[in-house]
């Protein structure tokens, strides 16, 4: 049967340890001496080490109508299990993680494009800190997902967004 072979073939590979060790990313621990934008740097490479998902399976469903208290019980899903995400699980994962931040604003950013009669939605989290703006996600594209808190107002943050669209 074909289960018996699936089962034989990895019981083979794991005998033989042909399969190179995969690294699973851990959360960053924080520190009471780092600033805000150290937090919120090592938060997003965090993010980008679980990658993007490419495989065309949701591994981990988003209702957006759901209680945050759900939505952050995802997020705990998303850390055990380690697997690639896409940008609206990005901004899920992301809300957990800034959660002890309490100095921040956060709010979500999300973008509707056209291409060739094709509509592509993306979603980023939205960060206010201090006077100054930035953002937190993943993307196919790095320059459609981390900002700097760099941004005077949010104009200039959707700008900066707007601008690295156009390169794509």
């Amino acid at each position: 049967s074909l289960q018996y072979f699936i089962w034989k073939a990895v019981v083979s590979t794991q005998s033989t340890g042909d399969l190179p060790e995969v690294a699973i990313p851990t959360p960053p621990v924080f520190r009471s001496t780092q600033s805000v934008p150290e937090k919120l740097y090592l938060i997003q490479e965090y993010i980008s080490k679980l990658q993007y998902d490419y495989t065309g399976c949701q591994f981990f469903e988003i209702k957006k109508n759901r209680p945050l208290c759900r939505l952050m019980e995802v997020a705990k899903t998303m850390i055990k299990e380690a697997l690639p995400i896409k940008c609206l699980e990005a901004v899920v994962l992301a809300l957990y993680l800034t959660t002890d931040l309490v100095a921040i604003q956060r709010f979500p950013l999300a973008f509707k494009t056209s291409f060739e009669n094709n509509t592509y939605k993306h979603i980023v989290l939205g960060i206010y800190y201090n006077g100054k703006f930035g953002a937190l996600g993943l993307s196919r594209r790095d320059t459609l997902m981390y900002k700097d808190l760099k941004h005077d107002t949010l104009y200039e943050l959707l700008k900066d967004f707007i601008r690295s669209y156009k390169q794509c």
